[in-house]
């Protein structure tokens, strides 16, 4: 029915969507809205996860799998029968090799260097020293938690992440609460049954983060990007302990798994997983103790009517997290989503955001071709090579089999003169000159080009003069698909760093700050800034954190420019303080300001957000038009500038031949003189 045609109070209310309020603990929240609504919930999702798992077969079961295979590089017949048998097998790892380079260089891009994220303020508090403090207790608990194994351990798990992504084109990962305790034994009861007596000890709190199959993620494959895909899930794969386990501690309804415990839907791993374990040599049957539960886990959103606090009914966007057996029609768990501002714990990366769609197109797609080519080159080149330097037997004899095979010093059986030797022809270059052409395209191809290339950063001539060379040669360099790679990947890198900074805020840190040596009522403060959108990642082709090297060319060069602009303002500070002409002094202040303007403005371009933190902020008082003159040689007021900036320094008087009451500007700023109002 047309939304016209309804009362006011039932239209949706556009993106208005519920979510419970901010606490520092996990809670989950049961979201039932009536039986009738549920089932009718229950209904649709049911429907939209058969349709998207039939549009997603193909994939799953037969694209998947074919690439993995690609991307090992294994030939697909282990023993070749043309144009002999064991003829040349050789694979050239044209797909691994990319998915190896372009995944090393992201890694190095966003590791090697330290601060792993860089944050920034975006609003003004009025007390800049104190966001910086901040900032860098911010910055360092997320680059200490994120190396940790013991923490987030996000080294191992991006660098499987990037693979992926290069391998298939798209891969995930999981961001959820996770909470883990150890049992401690201690001793015996004193009771005549001696029972055994534990203790509990917190191991880990906080955000966790796995990797996700790519084949385990579905999302509606029409959707232009993730985000605007309406359900997303997660197909959790679980044994029937896992399964207990889930019961045990309450995360599911216990009456709802004992209703879908008999009913698994398989005994052992699936086909795919069966096919690559037995190249393994790893061979699993099917067995009842081996059955899994394939769970959907799916986070979408429904309109639901709902009263308001101040009375009457609307129709709001509710964010539900559903846990959905789909082969016995069970929900097992169905709440709100618990996650920060409704967010979706499934954060994707693609090769190319360039991709329209969820799905990216991987190097194991996109140079399959390329690989079968050269290898195929390789291989006949070796193969010409064997058979000329062996040659041929040719026979009269009649009597031979037609399918008699030849192969490389083939005996073939005859009477005396009836067998000649030939002698191959070998290939001039032997096709070396077409398969570097085919590795060439397909590095084109691919966007990997040289490891190195460009130069350093802004460098300064030998007067000291800075030159904007360097930083063009960076740009152009960067202006490639190496660099368009990257970036894809640093995007998915800071929406990742993002939630997690986003869950410690929620969730709380439990203190781990101090157990890096922090302080934690300053990060605490820190986390809280960020949750409120007072501070974010910024999200750039070249962030920080990237940059390290030349941001630090730049830091240098960038002192010395202050350094100049500070001696060549207490210059003119001095030369105000000595003019007796109001035009020519109000010409010089302004001068003064712009100078300060023009190196607030190259602060902010060279990535300094609060660039008062680094120039001092002038102030300049008017002289009194009628008011008594200031004292000493009967000069006016002089001193008619006030400095409001720390570090303030009191200048001793007449330290530049002035008179007494001149305020003398000598590495450092005046105070106001008597003759000032």
């Amino acid at each position: 029915m047309p939304d016209s045609t309804q009362p006011e109070s039932n239209k949706p209310s556009g993106r208005l969507s519920v979510s419970f309020p901010e606490n520092k603990a996990f809670e989950l929240h049961t979201a039932s809205f009536g039986e009738s609504k549920d089932k009718e919930i229950e209904r649709w999702l049911h429907e939209w996860i058969r349709t998207n798992k039939e549009a997603h077969d193909v994939l799953f079961m037969r694209h998947v799998p074919r690439w993995r295979e690609i991307a090992l590089g294994k030939p697909r017949d282990q023993t070749k029968s043309f144009p002999w048998p064991n003829a040349s097998n050789l694979v050239i790892q044209v797909v691994g090799q990319r998915i190896d380079d372009i995944s090393a260089r992201v890694m190095g891009l966003v590791w090697q260097t330290s601060p792993v994220a860089i944050y920034r303020y975006f609003y003004k508090s009025g007390n800049p020293e104190h966001d910086q403090r901040k900032k860098q207790i911010l910055e360092q608990f997320i680059d200490n938690v994120a190396y940790e194994p013991a923490e987030l351990d996000l080294y191992r798990k991006e660098n499987m992440w990037f693979a992926d992504s290069a391998k298939l084109g798209t891969a995930f990962v999981k961001v959820y609460p996770d909470k883990r305790t150890n049992v401690n034994i201690v001793g015996y009861g004193s009771d005549s049954k001696k029972q055994i007596e534990f203790e509990e000890t917190e191991a880990y709190n906080g955000p966790a983060v796995d990797n996700v199959k790519f084949e385990h993620v579905l999302a509606d494959p029409k959707a232009a990007t993730w985000e605007k895909s309406r359900v997303k899930c997660h197909i959790r794969t679980l044994s029937r302990h896992e399964l207990d386990e889930r019961a045990f501690t309450g995360f599911y309804d216990k009456d709802k798994v004992a209703e879908i415990r008999g009913k698994p839907d398989r005994h052992g791993p699936d086909q795919n997983t069966q096919r690559t374990q037995s190249k393994k040599g790893i061979n699993q049957g099917q067995d009842s103790i081996m059955a899994e539960w394939d769970v959907y886990e799916c986070w979408f959103w429904y309109y639901i009517k709902m009263r308001k606090k101040e009375g009457g009914t609307q129709m709001v966007k509710v964010e539900l997290t559903f846990s959905y057996h789909f082969a016995s029609r069970v929900v097992l768990r169905q709440v709100f989503n618990f996650m920060p501002e409704n967010q979706v714990p499934l954060i994707p990366t693609k090769l190319s955001i360039a991709d329209e769609g969820v799905y990216g197109r991987g190097y194991a797609d996109m140079l399959e071709n390329s690989q079968d080519e050269v290898s195929t080159q390789h291989n006949q080149r070796i193969d010409a090579r064997t058979i000329g330097i062996t040659g041929i037997l040719r026979t009269s004899n009649r009597n031979l089999d037609k399918n008699f095979g030849i192969y490389p010093s083939c005996i073939i059986p005859g009477e005396k003169d009836e067998s000649e030797w030939l002698q191959a022809r070998e290939p001039g270059d032997g096709g070396i000159a077409d398969e570097e052409l085919t590795l060439r395209l397909a590095d084109e191809r691919a966007g990997v080009g040289p490891a190195v290339a460009g130069m350093g950063a802004g460098q300064t001539n030998k007067k000291g003069q800075f030159g904007s060379m360097g930083t063009l040669a960076v740009m152009q360099d960067s202006n490639s698909r190496v660099n368009h790679r990257v970036s894809d990947f640093r995007h998915s890198h800071v929406k990742l760093i993002s939630l997690c900074t986003m869950m410690y805020a929620k969730f709380g840190t439990g203190e781990k700050g101090s157990m890096f040596g922090l302080d934690d009522k300053i990060l605490e403060e820190a986390l809280s800034d960020f949750l409120s959108k007072k501070v974010r990642i910024p999200i750039r082709a070249a962030t920080a954190s990237a940059n390290k090297e030349v941001e630090k060319q730049n830091d240098m060069l960038l002192r010395n420019s202050l350094s100049q602009h500070n001696v060549e303002q207490i210059k003119l500070l001095q030369a105000i303080s000595q003019m007796n002409d109001p035009a020519v002094k109000k010409y010089m202040q302004d001068i003064v300001l712009s100078q300060d303007l023009m190196m607030k403005q190259t602060l902010r371009d060279f990535g300094y957000d609060n660039p008062d933190e680094f120039v001092p902020k002038m102030h300049f008082q008017e002289e009194q038009q009628n008011g008594p003159k200031a004292q000493g040689n009967g000069q006016p007021a002089a001193a008619a500038l006030g400095v409001a900036s720390p570090p303030q320094q009191s200048a001793p008087s007449g330290g530049n031949g002035s008179g007494p009451g001149v305020p003398a500007v000598a590495g450092g700023f005046a105070e106001p003189s008597g003759g000032q109002r």
